[in-house]
């Protein structure tokens, strides 16, 4: 009897471990029939009632079996039922019941505190056995995780760590490190054992969290390898597709349009693939994509007063303005206080000459540098410097920092709501344009503290530097002999392509390239050339100097009028029609424009320039009687030698315009309708210079009409 009890005991229990649950049940249920009391028995069909997931059952059996041993060995019994049961307050009552505790009770005991969220308790419970041998690498994980949770980072690093070394091939302990340099802003760990778990795993989630992260740190080509991983698991991840295209904009834009037209067919009226499109169709300059794109945004989300921002924004740069005011008024009826509609509106006002309206608009906002910037702009426009004085702060405050720019764009990009729909980092997707002028705000950052404004400067050294075009530089120039006169020492930062013209101009002053690193103890104050008309309290009223005050090496004139291209006895008329296409895109005239002038009897023309322009080919350029001076000009001082060597510069509103005026030469300037505001509301004549003749435009685009009056005047 008892020899076939046993056999039959082990016949059930070799059922029972090999997974053959419901014979094991039968065998063990009539081996109790037969001896119900049998302590053996009953332990393991209450463990195969465990494993049948009848807790119920099996926690009765146990408590049958403790009610009659006393063994603590058997309360861990029940405490695991109990956690399987998701009773983890009973589990906890039970573990605390046992005096000696072994490591199986403990971790049991941990984890049931974890499910509690008693995290400190359950680290308490984990740091009682951590070292000791029976330990394990989960155990150092959830000690880690109770670390995590009551934001002890530093330490629960260590233990992580501690668990990667117990099993490095663990996918959930490497996303566990992961997150911690997360938290500890340590970009390249998080990539590092992120990269590690999607050795584990080829997750989506997982490859996007390292490809944006790599994007972050600036490894373009690396994060695209792993979108490129994700789009071949998922050809259409929609994310993925926009990182890649967004990457590509700065390499390759007709790559990013290829990628975000696709986008497009797959998911027409998503707002964060006609967001991204509106974005590069800005940085092409395709305006009128623009005005399109911002209309389907309208028809997708008509109440969204953003969009008609956009569309406004869009119909401007397409010279729309009576257009662009109507949708700037609808977006600022549903959002009458929106900043950027009004600044928007005032905008567009100040180009059609309201200028009391604009003001009204932007002295609305005295706390926003943005209307402070156009208004001290609308104030310099009319003149009016000492109101930019008194009411807001001084001209050079006015621009933003690159953060502040920074910022305000990540906010512009998030009013769209398009960063918390596809839960994406604001660095990512923020759209700012990385202009020269941005850079050059951070490169001078370190001069902030020694600024000039009021303070006197007798027998101080003062350093002038460039910041911002170089046409600001050279018409600020003539106040340099008058800062000479009162500090002891004057230093001159300038782009390297001045640097010759100005130590020619200033032989008994420090002249300095942009790129030359200046010693702290060297200067005084520092200021940049165009904050001198606020440093010396000039008037824009009373202009001085506007005959000339720049001059050219005699030697390098001459060397220049050797040149063969030069011996004519026409007259010789220089000209410049191309800007830097990301700024007053208003300014440029397409070279084709200029071609009543090529025909003109007794005229040759010369081309001053020196930019590559993408508007026009060097076909277009070959096509016309125009002799090319690009390779014979390596600087400013070399456009001076040539300026010196003609007699007319027909010119848009750019750097030669001002060199030309500082150095006498006759020029006629051409203006758009909406000119800058250093041109006032001049028509004719300029108070900064004497020799430059305006011929602006009377209707918005109309270039036709001016080069006309160009070439009567030039007839004469």
């Amino acid at each position: 009897m008892d020899d076939n009890f046993s056999k039959l005991v082990d016949i059930a229990y070799k059922m029972h471990i090999s997974g053959k649950l419901i014979e094991a049940k039968d065998v063990y249920e009539k081996l109790l029939a037969v001896s119900p009391d049998n302590l053996d028995v009953l332990n393991l069909y209450a463990q195969l009632n465990v494993s049948l997931k009848n807790f119920d059952i099996a926690l009765n059996i146990f408590n049958q079996i403790y009610t009659a041993t006393g063994l603590e060995e058997i309360k861990t019994n029940i405490a695991k039922v109990y956690i399987f049961k998701n009773d983890y307050q009973s589990a906890v009552e039970t573990l605390n019941e046992i005096h000696n505790k072994n490591i199986e009770s403990l971790r049991l005991l941990a984890l049931a505190y974890m499910k509690l969220n008693m995290y400190k308790e359950a680290a308490e419970v984990y740091k009682s056995f951590i070292d000791s041998k029976g330990c394990g690498g989960f155990d150092l994980y959830n000690l880690s995780l109770c670390l995590k949770y009551l934001n002890n980072i530093d330490d629960s690093l260590k233990y992580a760590i501690s668990a990667y070394n117990h099993n490095n091939n663990d996918l959930e302990i490497n996303l566990h490190i992961a997150s911690l340099y997360e938290e500890k802003s340590d970009k390249e760990n998080t990539i590092k054992y992120l990269i590690n778990a999607s050795k584990f795993s080829k997750n989506t989630d997982i490859l996007y969290r390292i490809a944006v992260l790599l994007k972050q740190t600036g490894k373009d080509q690396e994060a695209v390898s792993f979108f490129n991983e994700i789009l071949q698991i998922e050809p259409e991840n929609k994310k993925a597709l926009i990182n890649v295209a967004i990457i590509f904009k700065n390499y390759d834009k007709n790559k990013t349009k290829e990628i975000l037209k696709k986008l497009l067919g797959l998911y027409p009226n998503d707002i964060m693939v006609l967001f991204n499109m509106y974005v590069l169709y800005l940085d092409m300059l395709e305006y009128e994509a623009c005005c399109n794109i911002a209309k389907k945004l309208i028809n997708i989300e008509p109440d969204n007063y953003v969009y008609y921002s956009l569309y406004a924004d869009a119909l401007v740069d397409t010279y729309q303005y009576e257009r662009a005011a109507i949708e700037y008024k609808k977006g600022l009826k549903l959002k009458p206080d929106d900043e950027m509609l009004n600044i928007g509106l005032a905008l567009v006002y100040s180009y059609t000459n309201k200028d009391k309206e604009a003001a009204e608009i932007l002295k609305k906002f005295p706390k926003s540098q943005t209307a402070q910037r156009d208004y001290t702009i609308l104030c310099l426009k009319n003149k009016n410097l000492e109101e930019v004085r008194t009411d807001f702060f001084d001209w050079n405050s006015a621009f933003l920092t690159a953060d502040q720019i920074e910022k305000k764009a990540r906010r512009m990009f998030y009013k769209l709501n398009v960063g918390e729909r596809y839960d994406v980092s604001e660095e990512l997707f923020a759209y700012i344009q990385n202009s020269s002028s941005n850079d050059t705000l951070k490169n001078y950052s370190q001069y902030a503290d020694k600024r000039w404004k009021d303070e006197e400067i007798t027998g101080k050294r003062v350093l002038i530097y460039s910041m911002h075009g170089v046409g600001d530089l050279l018409m600020s120039t003539r106040y340099i002999n008058q800062v000479k006169e009162k500090a002891s020492k004057i230093i001159l930062q300038v782009p390297s392509s001045c640097t010759g013209l100005f130590k020619h101009n200033f032989k008994d002053v420090d002249v300095y390239s942009e790129d030359s690193v200046i010693s702290e103890n060297s200067y005084d104050f520092t200021t940049p050339f165009l904050c001198l008309f606020y440093n010396l309290n000039k008037s824009l009223k009373n202009i001085e100097f506007s005959s000339g005050y720049l001059s050219v090496d005699s030697d390098l004139v001459n060397e220049k009028s050797k040149l063969d291209i030069l011996k004519t006895n026409k007259t010789k008329v220089g000209i410049y029609w191309q800007g830097n296409p990301s700024i007053l895109i208003n300014r440029s005239i397409k070279l084709k424009k200029f071609s009543p002038l090529f025909n003109l009897e007794n005229i040759q023309v010369y081309s001053f320039q020196i930019s590559k322009v993408d508007f026009e080919s060097d076909d277009c350029k070959s096509s016309y009687p125009l002799i090319d001076l690009a390779p014979y000009i390596k600087n400013y001082a070399d456009t001076a030698a040539f300026l010196k060597n003609i007699d007319i510069l027909i010119t848009i509103d750019t750097s030669i315009a001002h060199l030309a005026g500082a150095m006498g030469i006759k020029t006629y300037l051409l203006l758009p309708y909406a000119a800058e505001w250093r041109w006032f509301h001049d028509t004719e004549t300029t108070p900064w210079y004497d020799s430059i003749r305006i011929f602006k435009q009377k209707n918005v685009n109309d270039w036709d009409e001016v080069i006309l009056r160009v070439k009567n005047e030039l007839s004469i």
